[in-house]
């Protein structure tokens, strides 16, 4: 307003910077900027000095795009991946999607840390747990096993009522192909495929 230009003008404000306000929507303040590189420097320490938690904190945010397979191969299968998808003509989102993730996974990998399968007792849901420096997958980086997915599952197994395969199926509500993806993985070891029993049992 003119008001402002007036106030502007008397504390011998330059006229360009008053200019710069009728182009400008959004002047940045100095502490939102501040806000900013203290986020970046804590996240910063927590990546050179606590790395495992960093990208257990990190990965939670690209679970849903992680490839198990490819990344349970090792770094040299999730670096070929990478740049099977970088070369694709036009990735689409879900493609973009995955390669940020692996992206982060082979920096990781690179870095020392090892990765974990999913575990039916140690892993989490949806977060990842870290353990002795490596990181523990959760049952949410299977593919097709979202969160809501992977908490029921969580749940059913931890309740302790379940002693087979198709209880915790049954108790989740977790549809045949991820249970089949968690037996071919060796989730299940230690569950039978289903509750059978006889009169001796009674």
């Amino acid at each position: 307003t003119e008001e402002h230009i007036a106030a502007m003008k008397e504390h011998n404000v330059p006229q360009w910077y008053i200019d710069s306000c009728f182009k400008i929507k959004y002047m940045f303040p100095k502490a939102h900027a501040a806000a900013y590189v203290t986020a970046a420097v804590k996240l910063a320490w927590f990546k050179i000095y606590h790395p495992a938690e960093f990208y257990a904190a990190t990965l939670t945010k690209h679970t849903e795009n992680m490839e198990l397979d490819v990344i349970m191969q090792g770094k040299e299968a999730v670096k070929q991946r990478i740049k099977t998808i970088q070369s694709m003509p036009t990735p689409g989102a879900k493609e973009k999607g995955i390669a940020e993730a692996l992206q982060l996974v082979y920096e990781m990998m690179m870095r020392g840390i090892e990765v974990l399968p999913v575990d039916a007792k140690l892993s989490n849901a949806v977060t990842y747990v870290v353990e002795g420096g490596k990181l523990r997958m959760p049952f949410m980086a299977v593919s097709g096993c979202g969160e809501n997915a992977a908490v029921k599952l969580k749940e059913a197994i931890d309740s302790g009522d379940c002693i087979s395969i198709d209880e915790i199926q049954q108790a989740s509500g977790v549809n045949s192909t991820v249970i089949e993806k968690l037996k071919v993985m060796g989730v299940f070891n230690g569950f039978q495929q289903s509750a059978q029993f006889t009169l001796f049992d009674m």
